[in-house]
């Protein structure tokens, strides 16, 4: 399972494709599944325990992270938005990868 640090920027990325760059976390969990095909039927049905999924914790985890740092937003209950600052990190990120 991929660490938090790692999901930070595929999270940003799925928002920015999104129309308007904030969708519920429901239709944004399958898309940043799909940025780790590493992952397996089993570590996405692993459970803590305390219940609920590990994998939808983690992911939670990294956007309460990127709230902190102003890169995600919660305009409204139950949708996840990107904001300025995490487009900015995307387009950074992009640039550090440019030849």
């Amino acid at each position: 399972m991929p660490k938090q640090a790692l999901v930070e920027v595929p999270l940003l990325q799925v928002l920015a494709e999104m129309p308007g760059g904030e969708a519920k976390p429901g239709d944004i969990y399958p898309r940043l599944e799909k940025r780790f095909p590493e992952l397996t039927k089993e570590d996405l049905a692993e459970q803590l325990d305390s219940g609920g999924g590990k994998w939808t914790n983690r992911v939670q985890w990294v956007r309460q992270s990127l709230v902190s740092k102003g890169e995600m937003s919660s305009p409204s209950r139950g949708i996840w938005a990107i904001t300025d600052r995490g487009r900015a990190r995307i387009a950074n990120e992009k640039s550090q990868k440019a030849p």
